[in-house]
């Protein structure tokens, strides 16, 4: 959930300071990386808990680090997993920010600001 209608600018909670979670080590790091790159573009960040039944659960299970942006869900978003949550569903704005801050962990991604 990177383009929510409703979007916010969420980072994962992987270094355990606003849930109490600890997620494996490294998981702070990443979070720190998005924190930052999302912050030095004048934007607010909302720290977001790690969830039971997503995607990163395999790897939280193993002890892997993890981290991840969230822009919403519900109730963000009424249309999350119906037949509305289509293509004029998508905050294209929030979006392609968030695409941009995934380039932050890219080899040789851009580092600076937008």
């Amino acid at each position: 959930m990177i383009g929510s209608i409703n979007a916010f600018y969420g980072v994962f909670d992987g270094d355990g300071s606003t849930y109490g979670f600890h997620p494996a080590a490294g998981s702070g790091d990443i979070e720190q990386r998005f924190v930052n790159y999302i912050q030095s573009n004048g934007k607010v960040v909302h720290s977001v808990a790690f969830a039971n039944g997503t995607d990163y659960v395999g790897f939280l299970d193993i002890g892997v680090p993890v981290g991840g942006l969230f822009a919403g869900a519900v109730p963000q978003d009424k249309c999350y997993h119906l037949k509305c949550d289509d293509i004029n569903n998508i905050n294209w704005d929030v979006l392609t920010f968030n695409a941009k801050v995934c380039l932050c962990f890219m080899p040789g991604g851009r580092r600076r600001r937008d």
